[in-house]
């Protein structure tokens, strides 16, 4: 065994694992180099992409601002598949949590309020009285059915005719 050092620690031993982790690290920099100037190659056509939406007639703002929300999307289902709940009560609140989250029916039950409101809609059920939410998500909820309601009501302006050009 090499002789330690003024600290007790042995120092070609040191610089040995030393130089072990650094390559390692040295080959994750370059991994990631690789990694990013192939994003920025698929991401070159982007702009192309968002200049086209824009000639067909799509609002650039809302345009990016849906995508993102696409995206967002497409994550929080990847975190749910890969959540596992351990038990019937996890697998309650996982279900709870993701009625909440999901924005299609959300905007269907603003649809369906705003029916009631005009005396048309469908009654409730059984079902639909069962909710074993928490209150504060009952009232999240509640929150959204009614800014989507006003939202219908207003009715949606500043979103493009999907067949309009301005070519």
């Amino acid at each position: 065994m090499a002789k330690a050092g003024h600290n007790g620690v042995d120092p070609k031993v040191l610089a040995r694992w030393t130089g072990e982790v650094l390559r390692v690290y040295d080959d994750l920099a370059a991994q990631k180099i690789a990694n990013m100037d192939k994003c920025k190659e698929i991401r070159e056509p982007l702009t192309d992409l968002y200049d086209a939406a824009k000639n067909a007639g799509l609002n650039l703002k809302a345009f990016k601002s849906h995508i993102k929300v696409e995206l967002a999307q497409r994550a929080y289902e990847r975190a749910v598949a890969k959540a596992e709940p351990e038990d019937d009560e996890d697998l309650e609140a996982f279900e709870a949590l993701r009625a909440v989250a999901e924005a299609g029916d959300l905007f269907d039950a603003a649809v369906q309020a705003n029916e009631k409101k005009k005396g048309g809609g469908k009654k409730a059920t059984d079902d639909d009285e069962k909710d074993v939410r928490p209150r504060h998500l009952k009232d999240l909820e509640q929150q959204r059915v009614e800014e989507n309601t006003r939202r219908l009501e207003e009715g949606i302006s500043g979103l493009p005719n999907a067949d309009a050009t301005d070519a």
